[in-house]
Parts: C-alpha cells; structure tokens; sequence
C-alpha cells in the first residue's frame, strides 16, 4: 500500500519511537473483521527479548463508534520535546494507514482498557460513552483499573468481576434502562 504525504511524515516520526515505545497500535485488515486496531503491551523475557503481549482489539461498528474519543487518547502521545506527533490523524476519515504505531504508558493503557470494556457489548451507544469516559480518567485510575482487570491476584473471576465493574461505573447497570444518548452529548466535543 502507498503511503500518503500524511502517512510518510508520520512515519519519520513514529520509527524513532517504536523501539522504546512501552506500547504498540497495529492496524491492521483482514477480510473477517476489516480494519483492526490491536492493542499490544511490550514486554521483555530473560533474555530481554522484545515480546508482545496483545490486551485487545477494536473493529467493525465499535471502532467506527469509538473512533473520536480513541482520537483524542491519541494526541496525548509526545515526542521527546513534548509536542504530539498527531497520531489522531490516522485515524482520521476512513482508516487507510496499515502498521505500527508506538503509544505511551498512559495511552496504551487507556486503548487497551476500551479494548477489553467495549470487546463483549453490543449496544454502540453504551460502548462510546466507556471510551469517552475512559478518555477523561486520569492516568493513576486508568493504570489502577487495568491492573485489576489484568493481573489475576484474587484470581480470574475476580479479573471478570473488575471489567463488570467498570462497565458498571461507567456506563451503568446491564438491567437498567438508561438514555446514552443524553449522556454522550454531554462528552462529545
């Protein structure tokens, strides 16, 4: 695939960074689920081998519904000097860039908490309003979330209670008719 003049500048930029990035975008495209955002946390064996450890995806439907607040996760991601690389941009329109794309800490912890929240919902409305939300948590409530919904210390139930939770304070209860709409006008920009 060409790449744009958008793409090539973006690029430059992303290959000094995707060596030492703590996390990893891919976009990808297959013909099952379209373009796919993977979400990939990298990692070191004992050889201090560079592994990645994937915590997600996001396609079809969600990625489209979910597409603004993910763009503004992404202008958070800096370059050494503190101005954002403009990540956003690729994802701008139809999603036409195809690699990787290295994120910080916070970030990727955020794309990859959307990824795990929004992965098992099927109303769009309430799938948006956890990204739009997870866009505004803090970075110390989103490294305190991903770890419970990560790390099995009390077990995996307790893993799969964490992500009910989180829906649940973010976007409430399964069993209670709730107006999203109202709610998600509040948070789009």
């Amino acid at each position: 695939m060409e790449l744009n003049k958008k793409h090539e500048e973006m690029q430059v930029k992303m290959n000094n960074m995707l060596m030492i990035a703590p996390w990893i975008m891919r976009i990808v495209e297959n013909a099952k689920n379209g373009v796919t955002l993977q979400i990939f946390e990298v990692q070191y064996d004992e050889q201090a081998k560079r592994i990645l450890k994937k915590h997600g995806e996001i396609n079809g439907s969600k990625l489209r519904i979910c597409k603004e607040p993910l763009r503004y996760m992404l202008t958070e991601v800096k370059d050494d000097l503190g101005n954002s690389i403009g990540l956003q941009n690729l994802l701008e329109g139809s999603v036409t860039y195809r690699g990787d794309i290295p994120l910080d800490k916070t970030v990727g912890v955020k794309l990859a908490l959307v990824a795990i929240l929004v992965a098992s919902i099927n109303h769009e409305a309430k799938a948006e309003l956890i990204s739009w939300r997870i866009e505004r948590i803090s970075a110390e409530e989103a490294f305190y979330w991903f770890g419970k919904v990560t790390v099995p210390v009390y077990g995996v139930k307790a893993m799969q209670w964490a992500v009910i939770g989180m829906r649940t304070i973010l976007a409430g209860p399964t069993d209670q008719k709730v107006n999203y709409e109202e709610m998600l006008e509040k948070l789009r920009r």
